[in-house]
């Protein structure tokens, strides 16, 4: 069981290079290497 303190926001990281994904006009984004995930429909 994982004992580290949960942020109050949620963070989602890159899985390319552990940049934050930040959601603009809809869509993930990576703000560091422009990696975007692919959508539940892709």
């Amino acid at each position: 069981m994982n004992s580290q303190p949960r942020p109050s926001r949620s963070t989602y990281r890159c899985p390319d290079c552990e940049g934050d994904l930040a959601a603009t006009d809809g869509t993930w984004r990576c703000r560091d290497c422009g990696y975007v995930p692919n959508h539940g429909a892709d």
